[in-house]
């Protein structure tokens, strides 16, 4: 299969250079390899640029808002070696899981990112949007290309393995909300399945290195990301106990149902305050529904992709 890959460049001051356009396939390319679909850098020669890249994964990239030079600003920041940049639903109107996931995604990269950004620890910086500093990966790549957990090699989730790298390597990641690019999301439920096995296998995969990582980094970056992980983490134990107590409170107590669904509408209407002062549109509605479907619809997702996490297969190909 062959993809258009685009390359975005900037000199080491942070102005933009040029971008360039490449046919490749997933055979590999002079300049960079694709794997799967995922843009993968093989080699860029010139010592001072910083070099953007990004190709159309599973979810395909449509539409910049705004110049591709938003991101290299960071740059001028010598310990910077990652810049993640702002991804939106660009088929938000094209069904309900849509709308949802238009909602968890300002959430996610706005609310969350923005947070990470503060301390130099951004999780993840997104395969759709992400800036890297040439001179931090090249010594990378060859790890990152032939990366392997469990023994199986890994194929997927490569954006999230790549900033472990960079964390590694002593850089910080941060968040640029200025750049902006809209991708397409799942419109069905059994696709949204497949998407979010695929993000959760590579979770677990990359949380298990960070365990590790973690430990190289700044003193209070670490003090703040070992509390981060361990709330965030937290949640599926607590999840799986409240889940696992719903058949007895049911038959015991029923109407602590109801003061539990309550509650999880309670919680999430708090989630959204933050959607509602960024975006002042009523479409928070969807965000307090998807906690809801989230709860009772795809609540098996994460033990199944742990389960399976060595698994290879992208799934929505």
């Amino acid at each position: 299969d062959a993809a258009e890959v685009e390359l975005f460049f900037f000199d080491g001051d942070g102005s933009y250079a040029k971008t360039e356009r490449h046919q490749v396939s997933r055979a590999g390319g002079s300049r960079v390899l694709v794997d799967g679909s995922a843009c993968r850098i093989e080699s860029e020669r010139r010592s001072s640029s910083v070099t953007l890249s990004h190709a159309p994964p599973s979810t395909a990239i449509k539409q910049w808002d705004r110049r591709p030079d938003a991101l290299a600003g960071p740059f001028r920041d010598e310990r910077v070696g990652a810049v993640a940049g702002k991804v939106l639903v660009y088929n938000r109107y094209r069904g309900l899981i849509p709308r949802m996931l238009h909602v968890r995604y300002v959430l996610s990269f706005d609310f969350l990112r923005c947070v990470e950004s503060v301390y130099g620890n951004v999780f993840c910086c997104p395969g759709a949007l992400t800036a890297l500093r040439a001179s931090a990966i090249r010594p990378l790549l060859e790890r990152w290309k032939t990366q392997r957990f469990l023994g199986a090699r890994c194929t997927f989730g490569e954006d999230r393995a790549m900033t472990n790298f960079v964390l590694e390597a002593g850089y910080n990641t941060v968040y640029q909300r200025s750049a902006v690019v809209h991708t397409i999301v799942p419109e069905t439920y059994s696709k949204l399945c497949k998407m979010l096995i695929r993000w959760d296998r590579s979770y677990v995969r990359e949380e298990i290195r960070f365990a590790r990582i973690v430990w190289g980094r700044p003193l209070w970056t670490r003090v703040i990301a070992l509390f981060d992980r361990f709330v965030t983490n937290l949640r599926f134990p607590v999840y799986y106990a409240s889940f696992g107590l719903l058949p007895l409170l049911a038959v015991s107590e029923p109407r602590m149902i109801a003061r539990m669904l309550v509650a999880m509408g309670f919680v999430s209407l708090l989630n959204m305050l933050y959607y509602l002062r960024s975006e002042r549109s009523p479409d928070f509605l969807y965000g307090v529904l998807y906690a809801y479907f989230s709860s009772f619809s795809l609540f098996w997702i994460f033990p199944y992709a742990a389960a399976t996490v060595r698994a290879r297969s992208w799934l929505t190909r």
